[in-house]
């Protein structure tokens, strides 16, 4: 059973162990249609590997787990949860039992987090250059280095737009800011706006295509004549009788038009469908309108806007209007989309990104979205450590410390949890092309001499002060990380037997009822 967990653990780290750090390896995934994707993101490569083996499938879902909480730092928490694995394996093949290792991991953790609350330092969560290095440090992948600093940019700018101050508390909610791709352009084409961004276009052509400081109503309902739930066909004898249906009909969707009217709404957000009739009086009211438009951007529209979704016209007045700097159609990449300027102090920013193709649009996203995640963390929990591997070794040389008090068995745990720890500066130097175990002996050097920020670099100079030089990594994301690694170690440590499951039966049907 061991040699069945430690073969998951180590294919594992194998595959994603030159994907960490900045200089970190690519994958080309390959699916069953021969359609290819180019990923160095850790929770991108294990989202799209179909995993079949039991131990690999917990190790995975465990880093999808923590991807969804915190995500940013997938690759660190599985090299480093799969390295402890695969260092406790001599412990157990020594004969030390598993419980034995998992306390001492456990107490090891405990040094860890110590050691991160003893070396972070506060920040000013509004000192742009800081927040500016926090992202940057997160940001790596399949893009050119001109568009990361383009995109470092756009992510500090939308999270410096969008966070909030609520009873004393700094909160970034990543749903105020929307991210679309349209593939067709350069990655420098990528545009922000502060508001919301619609792949939709308006519903009829004679419409105003442009509006400026206007009122909006968001709408969760359809305008159109309410069907029954029942097929019913109608029968008229007199052609008369049917064009009275048809005007009454008419009349009712008259009347939806005039309550938007009379509301002062000059553009109308749908979220259903619209009547083509309702589209030809509204565009001679010279009131827009963009319909089936999705729940979340309904949502962020309200939020953009400060207008109130409604569920019925009567529920439409002034007061239930959103406020709109601008509204415009324009053309992106051969289609038309919206582009919707909020209210001020909306909070709500859209960043569109453009780029030659969608697999590199997909990387560029997945890149982006761990740059909102760093930001998210320093934002709520201003604290920062140094990172290129710094951080790590520090932890390491406490841990070995701890050694020196230890004896006996556990002594040997607290070895198998360093020498994981040193795991990452060894891959970081490996992946940046320098000799890892020379790397490794300058820095504990450094480090020994009391230079505790020092960290690997690349092979133009392959020691650096990672503060100096702005590597610096939030505390929450270090935390989650070490974390996530451990207890992942550890339940993998407790596993002594796989059991294959008995097929699921289908539920017992009633006496009488069909399948």
């Amino acid at each position: 059973m061991r040699n069945y967990v430690m073969a998951a653990a180590e294919v594992v780290y194998s595959a994603l162990k030159p994907c960490l750090g900045p200089n970190g390896r690519m994958k080309i995934l390959m699916d069953t249609f021969g359609d290819v994707t180019i990923s160095g993101d850790g929770a991108g490569i294990l989202g799209e590997v179909d995993v079949e083996h039991p131990v690999a499938k917990v190790i995975v879902e465990s880093a999808k787990s923590m991807d969804k909480e915190v995500g940013d730092g997938v690759v660190s928490m599985v090299v480093l949860s799969t390295k402890l694995l695969l260092n406790s394996r001599s412990l157990l093949e020594k004969g030390i039992h598993p419980i034995l290792i998992v306390d001492a991991f456990a107490s090891s953790l405990d040094i860890a987090k110590a050691k991160l609350s003893e070396l972070s330092k506060r920040i000013d969560p509004s000192d742009r250059t800081t927040l500016l290095n926090v992202v940057k440090t997160s940001m790596s992948g399949y893009i050119n280095e001109e568009f990361r600093s383009l995109m470092v940019n756009y992510v500090v700018d939308a999270a410096l737009k969008t966070v909030q101050v609520v009873d004393g508390r700094t909160i970034l909610d990543l749903d105020r800011i929307k991210i679309e791709k349209k593939s067709g352009g350069a990655f420098s084409d990528t545009l922000v706006l502060d508001g919301v961004v619609l792949d939709k276009e308006v519903v009829h052509p004679a419409m105003p295509k442009l509006l400026n400081n206007v009122k909006a109503a968001l709408l969760d309902f359809s305008l159109e004549v309410q069907k029954t739930e029942f097929d019913e066909k109608l029968k008229f004898k007199d052609p008369r009788l049917l064009q009275d249906f048809i005007n009454s009909e008419r009349s009712i969707l008259d009347g939806y038009v005039q309550k938007i009217k009379n509301s002062g709404a000059k553009v109308v957000f749908c979220q259903k469908g619209i009547d083509d009739f309702v589209q030809y009086l509204l565009a001679k009211e010279g009131i827009t309108a963009i319909r089936r438009i999705k729940k979340s951007d309904i949502e962020k529209l309200a939020l953009s806007t400060g207008g109130k979704v409604l569920s019925s016209l009567d529920e439409l007045n002034e007061d239930a209007l959103g406020s709109v700097r601008s509204v415009e159609e324009r053309k992106v990449g051969g289609e038309k989309w919206v582009f919707v300027e909020g209210a001020e102090g909306g909070k709500v920013v859209s960043i569109l990104l453009r780029g030659p193709d969608e697999k590199s649009l997909e990387e560029a996203e997945k890149v982006l979205k761990d740059g909102l995640s760093a930001a998210k963390a320093v934002l709520e929990e201003p604290y920062v450590v140094p990172g290129a591997g710094a951080i790590e070794l520090e932890i390491a040389t406490a841990i070995r410390k701890k050694v020196s008090e230890s004896s006996g068995q556990e002594l040997l745990a607290y070895q198998a949890f360093a020498d994981a720890f040193e795991d990452i500066p060894r891959a970081l130097a490996h992946n940046a092309g320098l000799d890892p175990e020379d790397t490794l002996a300058k820095l504990v050097a450094k480090h020994s001499s009391g230079l505790k920020t020092y960290g690997v670099g690349d092979y133009t100079k392959p020691i650096v002060d990672s503060e100096k030089k702005g590597i610096i990594e939030p505390i929450r994301i270090k935390r989650s990380i070490y974390s996530a690694a451990v207890e992942t170690a550890v339940a993998m440590l407790r596993i002594d037997e796989v059991i294959a499951a008995a097929k699921m039966k289908p539920p017992k049907m009633p006496e009488g009822a069909e399948y």
